[in-house]
Parts: structure tokens; C-alpha cells; sequence
């Protein structure tokens, strides 16, 4: 294999997993791949591991000093960037060349080139990983000004609110009557009540004036077609996942996470996370402002719906690498091993030493 992407739902065991995974291999690099750890005054809430003192090279964590919006499309042409300064083989037909203004930051110099180099990207923020396979057109029409539309992650998509839903119906329809007689195709597609899909089509439509249905992303991988990927999907029993969330949930709050939400009042950072509305973040920011006389009662409220919150999103998580398995086995034409992993069912290192045992893994496994 010459590149690892170890993906799954918040609190499965990514990072775990990439550090055992790494300590067998001969060069690694670790690569992120989660939307919380780029921003570097967000740790205690994203889960970000602690990067600096690990021996492995860490790449991409800690990017976003400035509370900005990160795109799938500029996730892509970083990562581009980083395999250029390691001299990790490109598909160049796959790539524009990325913008002098998309610096990579990392504790580990970039300056020695290294052909034998396997990157390990870890993270549960799908539509990033999804980049690394599809382009969208629009970057080839708008190529320094593309938000990527048809890729725009938001962490808490589709979260539902059924009194909102409800306030949009009629919106909604009317705003699907307008997609039709742009792009009956594309409406065809979807569903009238499908408030965010409609909208991005209009905007597409708005921002680019070309067709929603032909802004498809196209099967368009980084790397050289040469080059094997192993792509792991970590899993866990419904009820094991849910209890690690809670527990997770409780831990970072008793490792100063609300501290770390804190200190952002008052600062760009604070709008930025309500909106963003990164799951815990934005609750936080709330509690920290709520006036009511039962705070106890409401501390209890809040740390409940930061433990609902996670377990929907992990849902949704599975969900998507669901979808993101279907379209990489219809366009790879075996490029791409993909394998679900359920550590309910084994532990990681049962599944290291299953790896050992594979004639394939040996060849790039260190010998020490």
C-alpha cells in the first residue's frame, strides 16, 4: 500500500489506531483530516491529539490561527502542496497548482524530500477525505476562487430542527420551484424539502451560472493510478460507540474544556462557533452566558445535549462513509481497498497483528 486513510465516526479509535499503524511503517506521516484540529485554539473539544511530542511526523493540525471557513476544495490543494514538499507522487493531470497563500504548518521540516514517505490520514470529516478522490468541475472554471460548493462540509449537517423544517416548508417549495425551471434535472433529484441541498444548487447556479446537475464532482484521486490506497473504516456496536461518546463527553469537560470555550469569549473565535455551531463549542458559549438561577440544572442540560448532539453526528458519520464506500468502489477500479473494521468485534491489536501477517503490508512495515 503506499497510502492509509483510517476514517469513522467521533470517538471509534482513529487516533489509536494511526499511531499503532504507524510505529510498523518506515516513514509515515500522519495527515489530518478533521475539521476541529485545524483551528489551533480548539484542542480540548476537537480531541486533538497531542501532535507536537509524538515521534511520528503530524501534518495539517493547528493551520487556522484566524476563525475562517475551510473548504473541502482548499483541503485539497493543501494537501496537494504537502505531498509536493515530501515528494509523495502526484496525479499533476489531477491538480491546479495550489495558491502561494496556503502555507503548511507542522513541527517537522518538510525540507528533505522523501520518496518512500506513507501517509496516514486520520480524521471522521468525510467530505475532506472525499476530496482526495473527487474534484469539482467548478475548479476549473474559477480555479483561485472556488468555495467548492458541491463539497462544503458543515459538521453538524443535516442536523434537524423540526420547528425551523417547519417554518421553511413553504420556503422550501417555493425555492425548488425556482431549481426546476433552472435545472429540472437536478430538481428531479431532490427532495422539495431538502432545504440546504436546494440552496446550494441555487447558489451554484448563482455564483458559477452553470448547471447544478453539471457540477458533479468527477472521480479525479491525487494520487498516480500507480498508486494503492487501504482505506480503513472504523466501527463499534451502537451501544459501545454511544457510552464512549458519553464518557468521552465528560472527560473533556473534566480536562478543561470549558476553560479552553472560555477564553475565546469576547474574541472573533466566539461568533465564528456559533454560527460554525461546532458541536459542543457554540452549547458551551451558551451555558457560559446563561443567566438562569438553576445553573446546576442547566450545566446537566448542556452536557446531555453535547452527548445527543455527538451520538447524531456519529450516525450521520457512518452514513456518509457509507455513500463515500459505494462511489469509490464504482470509479476505482480496485485502486482502493476498503475495509470496515468493528473493534466491538476485535481490538486493535488483533487487527495490527492480522496486518503483520499480510505479505502486501510486509513490504512496506519496518524491519526493526
Amino acid at each position: 500500500m503506499d497510502m492509509f486513510i483510517i476514517a469513522g465516526p467521533t470517538g471509534v479509535g482513529k487516533t489509536e489506531l494511526s499511531l499503532k499503524l504507524a510505529a510498523l511503517l518506515k516513514n509515515p506521516a500522519i495527515i489530518n483530516a478533521d475539521l476541529g484540529q485545524f483551528y489551533t485554539p480548539l484542542t480540548i473539544g476537537t480531541a486533538k491529539p497531542d501532535w507536537r511530542n509524538e515521534l511520528v511526523p503530524h501534518y495539517l493540525f493547528d493551520i487556522l490561527d484566524r476563525p475562517e471557513n475551510f473548504t473541502a476544495f482548499n483541503y485539497r490543494r493543501l494537501v496537494t502542496e504537502l505531498f509536493g514538499k515530501l515528494n509523495f507522487t502526484l496525479d499533476k493531470q489531477a491538480e491546479v497548482l495550489t495558491p502561494e497563500n496556503l502555507v503548511v504548518n507542522n513541527s517537522h521540516s518538510c525540507n528533505q524530500p522523501n520518496t518512500n514517505l506513507t501517509p496516514i490520514f486520520v480524521g471522521g470529516s468525510g467530505f475532506y477525505l472525499q476530496a482526495l478522490f473527487f474534484k469539482s468541475p467548478l475548479d476549473n472554471f474559477f480555479p483561485d476562487m472556488s468555495d467548492n460548493s458541491s463539497f462544503v462540509y458543515d459538521n453538524n449537517f443535516p442536523e434537524r430542527n423540526p420547528e425551523k423544517n417547519n417554518t421553511l416548508s413553504l420556503e422550501n417549495l417555493n425555492l425548488w420551484a425556482k431549481l426546476n425551471l433552472i435545472d429540472p434535472v437536478r430538481a428531479r433529484e431532490l427532495n422539495p424539502h431538502d432545504h440546504y441541498r436546494i440552496q446550494r444548487a441555487l447558489e451554484i447556479w448563482q455564483n458559477y451560472k452553470i448547471l447544478p446537475s453539471q457540477a458533479r464532482p468527477v472521480f479525479a484521486p491525487i494520487i498516480s493510478k500507480a498508486q494503492k490506497v487501504k482505506l480503513i473504516i472504523l466501527t463499534r456496536d451502537l451501544p459501545e460507540l454511544y457510552a464512549r461518546i458519553d464518557q468521552r463527553v465528560l472527560e473533556m469537560l473534566d480536562a478543561g474544556w470549558l476553560a479552553e470555550v472560555q477564553n475565546l469569549i469576547g474574541t472573533p473565535w466566539e461568533q465564528f462557533l456559533l454560527e460554525k455551531r461546532l458541536i459542543g463549542y457554540d452549547d458551551l458559549l451558551k451555558f457560559l452566558h446563561e443567566q438562569n438561577i438553576n445553573l446546576e440544572k442547566v450545566a446537566i442540560n448542556t452536557v446531555q445535549l453535547i452527548q445527543k448532539r455527538s451520538r447524531n453526528y456519529a450516525k450521520r458519520q457512518i452514513a456518509f462513509f457509507k455513500m463515500l464506500t459505494r462511489q469509490l468502489t464504482e470509479n476505482s477500479a480496485g485502486q482502493i481497498e476498503i475495509e470496515w473494521l468493528n473493534l466491538t468485534a476485535t481490538d486493535v491489536d488483533l487487527y495490527i497483528k492480522r496486518l503483520l501477517s499480510d505479505p502486501n503490508f510486509a513490504k512496506i512495515a519496518s524491519l526493526k
